[in-house]
């Protein structure tokens, strides 16, 4: 089914710019319905950047082979997900370095965005 693929996958989601990781070829279905992959709705790249493609058959992953036709790079898809989420990250180096670096960010973004709810409710 997996075809060589190195995991995990790098997953986009080309109309919010979300990113997942998918970490073993049953875990697919279990972050991402099958109509919405049939549908085009994501991007997906393996371990190393190499573009991904899934194939779905009767609402089930019937093949994860490599697809070099992706329309951008994992750099560019890291990039936008971090616009999206308005961190600044380094995009540069192995996949997974990047992965946590963005992350990290995303997770301090998480806890400032808290903590200025929480003084601004003090202040109200």
């Amino acid at each position: 089914m997996s075809s060589g693929v190195t995991f995990p996958l790098y997953v986009f989601e080309k109309d919010d710019w979300s990113m997942r990781l998918v970490e073993a070829p049953d875990r697919v279905l279990h972050h991402m319905e099958a109509i919405d992959i049939e549908g085009n709705e994501y991007l997906f790249w393996d371990a190393n950047g190499r573009g991904v493609r899934v194939s779905i058959g009767h609402k089930n992953v019937i093949e994860i082979a490599y697809d070099d036709a992706t329309d951008m790079s994992l750099a560019q898809a890291f990039s936008r997900h971090a616009d999206a989420l308005d961190v600044k990250v380094d995009i540069t180096g192995p996949a997974a370095e990047v992965w946590a670096r963005l992350k990290k960010a995303e997770t301090k973004s998480r806890k400032q965005g808290l903590l200025s709810k929480l003084l601004d409710r003090r202040t109200t």
